[in-house]
């Protein structure tokens, strides 16, 4: 029973091994340029052709950047099919050419692989010539005209972001990202330099940068805006640091109606930071001009805001310190 199983598949596989070399006999594979001669950079197609019987597997080449020396390839077709009358099948593909130089360029014979039942086999198109001729110029014909440079189209914002704007976006992240780092060093610095300076309690700080502000004599050189700008940066400062609000964010308004509703600001210290405050935004906000008189008397509301708000064994210290000192009535010789 073996022996004739095994005699049965030898026949099957004889008879199958001629009929697929018949198949494959019908077989046949062809090159054609669609021009013979053309220009330098000029495209040709190159076409290949391969006609094989129905039902077998054709693998066409696929070509790198250059078919021949001089010789590029641009581009590389999809297949085609077509049905023949006989039952054949006819399969193509273009490759499209072109050549910078002037010549003649023997193209290779390109190799078409059959996938069939029996193994692979190839197939080898004819080999072909390219003819490659430089463009030919006549300086005496005055139709050539003069050789022109290229031409300027202007800035074209899609292409250069099309070509740039993935980098440029880098680079505007990491510009962004070191100022904001430099940023953040800078105030981390400036912090550090400002804690390890001396510094006097608020109230006489305050003080201090009053006497240096009436030292200035800004609104008696015609600085008036400058001068209530200091003013009132001296005061929002002080209340900073006094009261814990954040004075430099807040609007005059808003300053008011803190201090109004704090229980550590009497009324009279409240009553002298209002006026202040309206005379500044009047000065700075209205353009307008206060009188000599007015600009000294803010000058003593400020002084007299520190003064009603400064910390009451602060203030009984100070105006002990101020009683002891000798007067012309009590000092003797």
């Amino acid at each position: 029973m073996r022996r004739n199983l095994s005699l049965a598949l030898l026949l099957a596989f004889c008879w199958a091994a001629p009929a697929s070399a018949q198949r494959l006999d019908q077989a046949m594979a062809r090159a054609q340029l669609s021009q013979q001669e053309v220009v330098t950079m000029q495209r040709d197609t190159l076409w290949l052709w391969v006609e094989v019987p129905a039902g077998t597997a054709v693998a066409f080449p696929e070509l790198g950047d250059t078919l021949a020396a001089h010789v590029e390839v641009r581009q590389q077709f999809v297949v085609d099919t077509t049905a023949l009358a006989d039952g054949r099948l006819r399969l193509r593909r273009g490759y499209l050419l072109a050549s910078d130089r002037g010549g003649q360029y023997a193209l290779p014979r390109l190799p078409v692989v059959l996938l069939a039942p029996a193994g692979p086999d190839t197939l080898f198109a004819d080999s072909l010539r390219l003819v490659v001729s430089e463009p030919e110029i006549d300086p005496s014909n005055p139709s050539m005209g003069d050789l022109k440079g290229p031409e300027n189209t202007g800035f074209d914002f899609d292409e250069f972001w099309a070509l740039y704007g993935w980098w440029l976006s880098i680079l505007l992240l990491v510009l962004a990202a070191g100022l904001f780092l430099w940023m953040r060093w800078l105030a981390r610095k400036r912090k550090a330099e400002a804690d390890a300076l001396p510094r006097y309690p608020p109230h006489v700080e305050a003080r201090m940068s009053l006497e240096a502000l009436a030292a200035k004599q800004l609104w008696q050189n015609n600085q008036v805006k400058e001068y209530y700008s200091e003013l009132t940066d001296i005061l929002r400062h002080y209340l900073e640091r006094r009261f814990g609000i954040n004075a430099m964010e807040l609007t005059s308004h808003q300053i008011a109606l803190k201090a109004k509703y704090d229980q550590r600001v009497p009324e009279k210290a409240y009553i002298a930071l209002k006026r202040v405050l309206e005379s500044s935004d009047l000065a700075k906000f209205a353009k307008a001009t206060p009188q000599p008189q007015e600009n000294e008397a803010n000058l003593a509301h400020a002084h007299a805001f520190v003064d009603e708000t400064a910390p009451q064994e602060t203030a009984e210290a100070d105006a002990a310190e101020n009683d002891s000192k000798p007067t012309p009535e009590n000092h003797r010789p």
